[in-house]
């Protein structure tokens, strides 16, 4: 079993633990609000060591309830107390979900830091849920430690894939990632998230059947050793540095996958004295315009309107560049024959050619 694997499995252990806990807290009319607070705490302190930073933010969330109840700055109506509850069920869930962290569980517990917000806003004070919460020196010192050792699988990775991409690498790549997800939301923390979520990306595009571009190495090399320069920057002195070698590094990924250097000349498929590779026959029906799922297209556009929201924000016009990446091989993964792929498909086509003309949309 792997590290990441066993610190998923002792979290989800103490997690059951400090959750037990909280139940008989607020069983009676009066909640023992001091428990709530310690507990809530235990819990985010359990979810940042585990590597699980969306489910330590919704654990703040609990905690500043808790702690805004205690101080009479949140009366325990019913809006904070039902708030509480589904938190506590919430975070229950994703506990049993510890061991098989995806990309939709820290959409779920960011939803419910939201919502508790959202319950507690109404109450005179505005709940303040950390944005940050794994800022302190221990976790600095912990997402070093952890983003040294995936720079070192990745650049383990780019020597195995010099000759052809091996799975045991990549996954390789993968399980050490786990570690360091939930760390989009730290704008103190950029260009490093961004970072590791285009290698993450172009890791999970190696392991498909999309083709790889021929400097795929050289990306995972580069991955590497810029991710180990921002690990020790962290280590050294407690911040993110970006090193000069990243704009060059976002810039080779959007080239590399977004590019259409495979494409070729039409005079290649039938040249002039030689054979035509191209033959005649019947070009194969269109499909009607089908709508697509109004549902699926809400919840895409407002992943889009996010999307445009970050890059805004963006710090840098590298980590603008990783974001786009991340972006470009998202809807390349649509399927193009499904009414939702058709529609998003001239966006993909839209960054393909602004990155063929050198230009980024902003």
């Amino acid at each position: 079993m792997s590290t990441a694997a066993r610190r998923a499995e002792f979290f989800a252990l103490e997690a059951r633990e400090y959750l037990a806990d909280l139940d008989p807290a607020v069983a009676g009319d009066a909640p023992e609000l001091e428990r709530l607070v310690r507990g809530a705490r235990a819990l985010r302190g359990a979810a940042l060591m585990a590597g699980l930073g969306t489910f330590a933010r919704a654990a703040a969330g609990l905690e500043a309830l808790a702690r805004q109840v205690r101080d009479h700055a949140t009366p325990w109506a019913p809006g904070p107390r039902a708030a509480w509850l589904d938190g506590l069920q919430t975070l229950r869930d994703l506990t049993e979900r510890a061991t098989a962290w995806e990309a939709v569980d820290d959409r779920a517990a960011l939803a419910l830091a939201d919502r508790i917000e959202r319950a507690t806003s109404g109450g005179g004070v505005k709940m303040t849920v950390p944005a940050t919460p794994a800022l302190t020196p221990g976790v600095r010192a912990f997402i070093a430690r952890e983003s040294a050792m995936i720079a070192g699988s990745l650049e383990e990775a780019a020597r195995a894939l010099a000759p052809v991409p091996p799975q045991a690498a990549l996954a390789a790549v993968l399980e050490r990632m786990r570690a360091l997800r939930g760390l989009g939301g730290s704008a103190e923390l950029s260009p490093l998230p961004e970072l590791l979520d285009a290698m993450e990306m172009a890791t999970r595009t190696l392991l498909s059947d999309v083709p790889p571009p021929p400097d795929v190495a050289t990306l995972f090399a580069d991955g590497g050793h810029v991710l180990a320069a921002m690990a020790k920057s962290m280590n050294d002195d407690g911040r993110v540095e970006q090193p000069r070698e990243l704009a060059g590094l976002a810039d080779a990924l959007l080239t590399s996958y977004a590019g259409e250097r495979d494409v070729v000349p039409i005079g290649m498929l039938a040249p002039e004295g030689g054979e035509s590779l191209l033959r005649r026959g019947t070009p194969p029906l269109l499909a009607g315009d089908a709508t697509p799922v109004a549902l699926e297209l809400v919840g895409v556009g407002d992943h889009l309107l996010e999307i445009a929201e970050q890059l805004q924000r963006s710090p840098s016009s590298a980590a603008a560049d990783l974001r786009l990446f991340v972006l470009h091989r998202t809807l390349a993964t649509m399927p193009p024959k499904s009414p939702t792929g058709r529609f998003l498909a001239p966006l993909a086509q839209a960054l393909t050619r602004r990155d063929r003309r050198g230009s980024r949309p902003r």
